[in-house]
């Protein structure tokens, strides 16, 4: 995936891949799964979190789980507020429909990556068995 910025899901460039990415996730016999980029904290921390609040993890965990990435001293911290600056992927996904965190994130990635929801279902159905 290209890293544009922190549009890490708004980048036509990486539409394709977070399709293959999340259509990887549907096949059970892929499990476990490891996945990462160069930092392991944009790419990564931006797909791992969409995972986890698709399944219905708490926000509070998904951002402890995404600032978890500090500590690998890759050169520059980030922050909460950094994290829900304006141009920062988590903004587009609360932003979206839905009454929890997991139906925002379901819209996000149907709607903005075109993820199809079926893969969606498929991955929450095998994640949260």
């Amino acid at each position: 995936m290209k890293y544009g910025g922190k549009n890490i899901f708004t980048n036509e460039l990486n539409t394709q891949n977070i399709k293959a990415f999340f259509t990887t996730l549907t096949n059970p016999s892929n499990y476990p799964i490891a996945f990462h980029c160069l930092r392991g904290t944009d790419r990564t921390g931006a797909l791992a979190y969409a995972l986890g609040a698709l399944v219905g993890m708490s926000e509070l965990d998904l951002l402890k789980d995404y600032l978890f990435s500090d500590l690998a001293n890759i050169g520059n911290l980030v922050y909460k507020n950094t994290i829900y600056a304006s141009d920062f992927f988590v903004t587009g996904i609360k932003n979206s429909s839905g009454s929890t965190l997991s139906e925002k994130t379901k819209n996000y990635l149907y709607a903005t990556c075109g993820v199809e929801e079926s893969t969606l279902n498929t991955i929450i159905g095998l994640l949260t068995e």
